[in-house]
């Protein structure tokens, strides 16, 4: 409650999501435990590690390198936007970011590195999906 204008200076200078002072003191706190990044750092480099092999063995895919939390891909084999990908991943209960506007073909998109069994789910839906679509071609 306060003039509009203040209201839309403080609204330039705050941090863009409202998070109470007990979730940063937590997060502080979580950064300064060593053992338990470092778990986690090693989960993300098996969990990309493994979506890469794993995508890249199928024929007209391609898993980008990364050095993040998640893997760009190329699917533009399949014949599908990557909003499609996005809505047939969906039904399959796997949610997925198509990549539009960045000057790459339609059917990239990127996933994010999870936990190993989500990792699983993922890598078994993408491939029921592509054998349904490659499946179609030659039919």
């Amino acid at each position: 409650f306060c003039k509009e204008d203040l209201a839309g200076f403080l609204n330039r200078i705050k941090i863009p999501w409202n998070v109470s002072l007990l979730t940063l003191a937590g997060a502080l706190t979580q950064l300064e435990d060593e053992s338990d990044l470092e778990y986690k750092r090693q989960v993300v480099i098996r969990g990309r590690e493994y979506i890469r092999e794993e995508l890249n063995s199928l024929p007209g895919i391609w898993a980008y390198p990364s050095e993040g939390n998640f893997i760009l891909i190329d699917a533009d084999s399949l014949g599908l936007s990557g909003a499609e990908i996005r809505s047939r991943m969906i039904n399959k209960g796997i949610f997925i970011r198509p990549v539009f506007g960045y000057y790459l073909g339609k059917g990239f998109f990127r996933v994010t590195v999870g936990q190993p069994d989500q990792n699983q789910k993922f890598i078994k839906a993408f491939r029921e999906l592509y054998r349904e679509v490659k499946g179609s071609a030659t039919n």
